[in-house]
């Protein structure tokens, strides 16, 4: 199902993020109200766009300080480029996370925690055998986090991407193949050139 208010909507967002006219904060309600959208080209490229920035360190724009990478921008043009399109979205739906990739995630979290708590009691407990045992718990912690990262380094190698990346063309997500890609770009150059004329 393809919604044109939608579309043009989370078009004119993602345009107004990506070129640092709106903070990732301003983007948020946009995001959370269209992921779920009945229009799946819609919801997955909000989905996308969220990955974009990160919502911990507080609103800011992304301008040079926060730059996102080469292939994202990339991806983020051509988003903008299908959400000017009527095509349907073809690809099946993204790889749920794993239960590897919740790990990781947690223990993160895990470790920070760990950090600060140890920090906390050295500082209170000075050289204790309390104060040696956290320190001894935060290596460990450092270890089994950094062990876990090198023997599952990345998520987007794991059979369930493999297959996802094998529905399509990967270099024009989220265009199904190549060719819808070339096509939109097109008509999009063909249609600003009439309108210069």
């Amino acid at each position: 199902m393809v919604i044109p208010e939608a579309r043009s909507r989370l078009h004119k967002g993602l345009d107004d993020l990506i070129n640092g006219r709106i903070t990732n904060w301003n983007f948020d309600p946009l995001y959370y109200e269209l992921k779920d959208s009945d229009d799946l080209a819609v919801a997955e490229i909000a989905n996308f766009s969220w990955g974009l920035y990160h919502d911990t360190v507080g609103p800011y724009r992304i301008t040079e300080h926060y730059r996102i990478g080469p292939e994202a921008r990339e991806m983020a043009d051509r988003c903008l480029l299908f959400l000017k399109t009527n095509l349907e979205y073809g690809w099946p739906d993204w790889p749920k996370q794993s239960l590897r990739s919740l790990v990781s995630n947690w223990l993160s979290v895990a470790i920070s925690l760990a950090i600060v708590l140890s920090l906390l009691l050295a500082c209170t407990l000075g050289d204790s055998i309390f104060a040696r045992f956290f320190a001894c718990g935060l290596m460990f912690s450092l270890l089994v986090y950094h062990l876990w990262h090198w023997f599952f380094p990345d998520r987007q190698n794991s059979p369930a991407w493999k297959e996802f990346w094998a529905s399509g063309d990967k270099d024009a997500w989220p265009f199904l193949r190549r060719s819808e890609y070339q096509d939109a770009l097109q008509t999009v150059s063909q249609s600003a050139a009439r309108t210069v004329e």
